[in-house]
């Protein structure tokens, strides 16, 4: 299971309550993309069934989520009518989602062997949103796919995302200025499986 905690990091958006809070909406605003029980928007949160289900209720309150029976589970989903959800959506998005959401879109591409992101938005110092996401892809993918998948994020988070692509020999080999600063710097691994 992809880890949320090692994502959010309220100092990059400090509007929220607590860390708790933020992965859930980004778990509710960002990552769902069809309703979800309690238990999984929690567990893919890293959150307890107490305050998943207190947030919860207090973002169907305001309109933000709706939910309904299914047997015995309740589910849960961003409320499509609410015209605060898109901007919601948005500034979670640009604030704490470009990792989930480039390990969404690049996960079906074969070749991938590794990725990773670098550059300001990996940095642990980094205090506000970045300017843009830099991503380095290991391996031997098919570029056009790799960019397709890359190009609508970019629209999603409103920001740039800068691709580099090195083969496993290219980068073993690489002794440049630029990769002993990336190899040497702060890195998200990107979990693609």
């Amino acid at each position: 299971m992809k880890t949320l905690s090692r994502l959010v990091n309220l100092s990059r958006l400090p509007i929220f309550r607590s860390e708790e809070q933020a992965r859930l909406l980004v778990v509710l605003f960002v990552l769902a993309n069809e309703p979800a029980t309690l238990t999984e928007v929690a567990a893919h949160a890293e959150v307890s069934m107490g305050v998943t289900h207190k947030e919860v209720e207090a973002l169907e309150a305001a309109g933000l989520v709706v939910s309904h029976r299914r047997g015995n589970a309740r589910l849960v989903e961003a409320d499509q009518s609410s015209s605060l959800v898109p901007d919601l959506r948005a500034l979670l998005t640009k604030a704490f989602g470009p990792v989930p959401t480039i390990e969404a879109a690049l996960a079906g591409i074969r070749g991938i062997d590794e990725a990773f992101v670098f550059g300001s938005l990996a940095s642990i110092e980094l205090r506000e949103a970045p300017n843009d996401v830099d991503v380095m892809i290991i391996g031997e993918p098919e570029l056009d796919e790799v960019y397709e998948a890359i190009s609508p994020i970019e629209d999603m988070i409103g920001l740039p995302i800068n691709v580099v692509v090195r083969t496993h020999d290219e980068w073993s080999a690489d002794d440049s200025g630029f990769a002993r600063k990336i190899k040497g710097g702060h890195r998200i691994p990107l979990e693609l499986g």
